[in-house]
């Protein structure tokens, strides 16, 4: 178990609780429920989706900038499960932390909901005009933001065997960096530091470990 990676946990999860609830949540006002199974299936088809957009692993970084919701878990699991790093950006920030972070981070895109495309469009100058941005929200086509493309299609996108045998090989190392983490500082800009798989699932390992201690294994 110490020497599995995010994606090693996922597919183990899924091979032994695949019909298990995943994700419980209240939206429209009804309660829903995700298996891990259909959490798996989402995953394989935003990152099939996310490399047809042209997001490279080991090569780019994406930003995730959303408020609470199911769709962060699955973004998250979909760009760390084949190696590319994420950076987690806190919704409320103001714009011009919010620049700092993605220009200091060599960003190419942002994963991103409605309420923060007024933030976002203040600082279209200072980034790249390759950068991408894609919205979980319905957005009307002339968007405030530059480049920027609906969520839906991606997470409901079908997954050819092509895509299939590039996901299953295409998987993170113990040393590939999982997030770029921006704290706050008690001076100047946050800084960013490097969390690799490794340093993530360790912890999950020992928080583990420690309550099958705690609970006799039940």
């Amino acid at each position: 178990m110490e020497n599995m990676t995010i994606r090693d946990f996922l597919d183990d999860t899924v091979a032994r609780y695949g019909q298990r609830p995943a994700e419980i949540f209240y939206r429209n006002g009804a309660w829903c429920t995700r298996t891990y199974s259909e959490l798996r299936s989402r995953v394989l088809s935003v990152a099939t989706a996310v490399r047809k957009s042209g997001f490279v692993p080991g090569k780019h970084n994406i930003a995730l900038m959303l408020e609470n919701c199911p769709e962060w878990q699955e973004i998250y699991l979909a760009l760390v499960c084949v190696g590319l790093t994420v950076i987690p950006i806190d919704p409320k920030l103001k714009s011009g932390e919010v620049a700092h972070i993605l220009t200091d981070s060599q960003a190419v895109g942002i994963f991103t909901g409605a309420r923060q495309l007024e933030t976002l469009s203040a600082i279209t100058a200072s980034l790249d005009s390759s950068f991408k941005f894609i919205c979980l929200d319905n957005v009307s086509n002339d968007a405030v933001v530059p480049n920027l493309s609906s969520y839906q299609p991606m997470v409901s996108m079908e997954v050819d065997s092509e895509s299939g045998e590039w996901f299953k090989s295409t998987r993170p190392r113990e040393d590939t960096i999982a997030s770029l983490i921006y704290t706050s500082g008690t001076t100047g800009y946050s800084k960013g530091v490097m969390l690799t798989v490794n340093n993530l699932t360790a912890n999950v390992y020992y928080a583990v470990n420690k309550i099958n201690k705690s609970t006799g294994g039940k």
